[in-house]
């Protein structure tokens, strides 16, 4: 979500809270900000959100917790009408402008924790990282799937926190569509497994899905286990039957982000299709995954991990497509006497995260919508 705020007059130009000028708004309408007005200094934007459109107006200040966008509102009643509640379901938008080749674009981030990104040089971004991610990238740059990594550059700290300097996915892009696939039967590390702490916020995202999700137990304690919602999450999708789901998309200035119960290959099948219509995209798609998947076999990185959390990111534009291995906080490092195939399904216990099971459901998906009609 790219909030903008006017500024009194002696203040100058219209900027937003990174100190984006007025150049820059007309690239973030591009990104989905249709209309910029002023009204008594505050920021009016209207935002398309899964093809329909609500005015806000909020304060310059937003919080984030567990992926949700919460924007704190300057008009108490306005924040209690339904058009705030939509607002969870917006793809969130990095508040940036990036520059590449002196050509400037808007920065976008799909998925994950708002405020985990910063701008870096021409062509790069700045992620903020553990120590796993780090040395996942590190081992990353010297394996066979370095052709499908965002390149790792450096390592920066910014106010004590640290960051690794990648480059920007969509640089070479003009107006990409963008998709985040989060791959895997699960999503959840094993040793989340025997985190047993209620968390009564779970309990209302799983309600707000669905309120027969619950126990009678979980119900009486309005609360649930990290574990149990994350399960429950696979479950619900398509991760546990097919490898992996669908986070968020980006595409023509719309943003998506309600896939959290689409399941059956059909309605993959047909948001897939929605999302890259061109033939030639989508055959490029189709060569990347297969070439992703050879990569995968012949990598040591890949025989050695534990793939959890890890993202496909598909970038596309009139005119050429491309997917990158993304996200790998999670891709734990196993020991010399455990083995992972990658694509056998996962019972408790055996370590598997059926990441070539997502790998082939995708490349068969990809492979009957480049079928003639």
């Amino acid at each position: 979500l790219i909030t903008f705020l006017k500024r009194p007059n002696v203040m100058g130009p219209l900027r937003n809270a990174v100190g984006t000028t007025n150049a820059d708004v007309d690239i973030a309408k591009s990104a989905g900000i249709q209309d910029i007005s002023d009204n008594n200094n505050i920021a009016v934007g209207e935002v398309v959100i899964s093809g329909e459109s609500v005015d806000t107006a909020v304060e310059t200040e937003s919080e984030d917790k567990d992926n949700v966008v919460v924007v704190k509102s300057l008009n108490e009643k306005s924040s209690k009408s339904s058009r705030w509640k939509k607002i969870s379901q917006m793809v969130k938008w990095t508040p940036f402008i990036q520059t590449y080749r002196k050509r400037k674009y808007p920065w976008v981030q799909l998925a994950g924790h708002s405020g985990s990104f910063m701008k870096g040089a021409q062509g790069t971004v700045l992620k903020k990282c553990g120590d796993q991610e780090e040395s996942s990238y590190r081992e990353l740059m010297q394996d066979p799937l370095s052709l499908v990594v965002p390149v790792y550059h450096r390592t920066v700290t910014s106010d004590g926190k640290k960051y690794i300097e990648i480059s920007c996915c969509l640089s070479e892009f003009n107006k990409p569509s963008i998709m985040d696939v989060k791959m895997g039967v699960r999503t959840f590390a094993a040793k989340e497994i025997s985190v047993s702490k209620p968390r009564g916020d779970l309990y209302e995202k799983m309600i707000c899905e669905d309120v027969s999700a619950p126990t009678l137990e979980e119900h009486q304690n309005h609360a649930i286990t990290k574990y149990r919602y994350l399960d429950w999450r696979d479950r619900i999708s398509s991760s546990r039957d097919l490898g992996f789901r669908i986070e968020a998309q980006t595409s023509k200035g719309k943003s998506r982000k309600d896939f959290k119960s689409v399941r059956s290959k059909t309605e993959v099948e047909t948001i897939m299709k929605q999302f890259a219509e061109n033939p030639g995209i989508l055959n490029q798609y189709l060569d990347r995954l297969k070439m992703i998947r050879s990569l995968c076999l012949a990598s040591q990185f890949f025989r050695s991990h534990e793939m959890i959390g890890s993202s496909l990111l598909f970038v596309h534009d009139d005119k050429k497509a491309s997917i990158w291995l993304i996200d790998f906080e999670k891709s734990t490092k196993m020991s010399h006497n455990t083995q992972i195939l990658h694509n056998v399904p996962w019972e408790e216990g055996n370590r598997e995260d059926g990441y070539l099971i997502g790998l082939d459901s995708l490349i068969n998906i990809f492979q009957n919508l480049t079928i003639p009609s």
